[in-house]
């Protein structure tokens, strides 16, 4: 809980000194935390679809 919460205050001071430095730049980070966040989701539902068909 306490890292949900740190990010509501990290988020907006991080963006706001990317913003800062170079508009740009805020949306290239954002794009590549985004494109990381699908790599557990991915195994997830790999992990997933694997236990069902080894208990099938």
């Amino acid at each position: 809980m306490a890292v949900w919460n740190m990010m509501f205050i990290l988020g907006p001071v991080v963006g706001s000194i990317l913003y800062s430095s170079n508009p740009k730049l805020t949306f290239i980070i954002a794009s590549a935390l985004l494109l990381v966040t699908f790599i557990p989701i991915g195994e997830i539902g790999y992990y997933f679809r694997n236990t069902a068909l080894i208990n099938k």
